[in-house]
This record gives C-alpha cells, structure tokens and sequence, in this order.
C-alpha cells in the first residue's frame, strides 16, 4: 500500500508541475490540497497541514477569498488537528482544530446559510470540544446542526438520527460528569 501512495504522490506532484509551468497558481493550490489528502490518508497530518498551510490555504484566500474552496481546506487542516489532538497527548492541536474549525463553520454559514454543509460543520465542532471537554457546548452545536438536517433531510433520516445519538451520548457524557461533581 505504502509502496501505491508513493507512486500516486508522484504523480500528484507531476501534475503540480505542469501547473506551475502553465502559472495557473489557483490549480497548483487544488494539486497541492490533493497532495495533502494524500498525506493526511495515510495518517501524515503533520505533512498534510504544512502542506495546505502553506501552499493551499493562502492561495484560496487571496484569490478565491470567502468560497466554499477556503471553508474546504479550513475544514481540513481543522480535522488532521482533531486526528492529532486524539493520537497525541501534545498540548495545542485540539485548540488549533478548534479554531480551524469555527473558521469553515463561519464560512459556510455566511455563504450557505442552512445547509447540509453547514450542519457538517456544528457537528465537526461538537466533535472538538468534546475533546476540549466543553460538553454543553458541543451539545448546543450539535443542536444547531438537528435544526437544520430535521427540516433539510427529515428526522427519519441516517444524517439526523446520527445526530440525535451523539446527543444522546453527550447528554449521557454530561450527567456522569455532574455525578462526579457532586461525590
């Protein structure tokens, strides 16, 4: 398998170069973003976010600017953080997933308003800080993510009650830390 990432990488990295020989620096930040995937697949966040910081990101906000693109690679340089903070006992990654994170979502909700996308993202957020600990918190995102896949999708649907069990579980998650509080 390692062996089948290195042969796609390169030729990932192919493709960037015919881009960079045609100056189309938007299409050397989307190789770039999928040369990121690559590492981020294989469990490399560290490459990916360097990566995406460093040749994606800054390239989609100065030409693209607030476009579902930027809340994309937000979005993703928010989950390898989130992936890093629950393998690593490192200090800072959940914090960096958590500001990435509210970046996408402030993104998404200005250029989507109520969407599926939208809800991704308030249930992305609640994933993180579950990790920070900030239980009522992630259990208002998850709120506001119900809200809108209960009238987008319907409640029957795998998306909503999906949600509704991490609510559950949260609320589950929230009594046993009050227990623990009052013993």
């Amino acid at each position: 398998m390692q062996g089948d990432a290195e042969k796609g990488r390169d030729l990932i990295k192919k493709g960037i170069k015919l881009k960079e020989e045609l100056g189309a620096s938007l299409y050397i930040a989307a190789g770039n973003c999928d040369l990121g995937n690559s590492y981020r697949h294989f469990g490399d966040h560290q490459r990916a976010i360097e990566i995406w910081k460093l040749n994606t990101l800054p390239v989609y906000k100065e030409e693209l600017g607030d476009h579902p693109w930027t809340a994309t690679i937000l979005h993703l340089i928010a989950d390898s953080y989130k992936a890093l903070a629950t393998e690593s006992s490192e200090d800072g990654y959940a914090e960096q997933a958590d500001m990435y994170c509210r970046q996408a979502l402030q993104l998404r909700g200005k250029l989507l308003g109520f969407h599926q996308d939208t809800a991704r993202s308030h249930v992305f957020l609640s994933d993180v800080l579950v990790i920070l600990g900030k239980f009522q918190l992630a259990l208002d995102e998850l709120n506001k993510a119900l809200e809108i896949q209960q009238e987008l999708l319907g409640p029957q649907h795998k998306i909503t009650a999906d949600t509704v069990n991490k609510i559950t579980d949260l609320l589950v998650k929230i009594e046993c830390k009050n227990k623990t509080k009052k013993t």
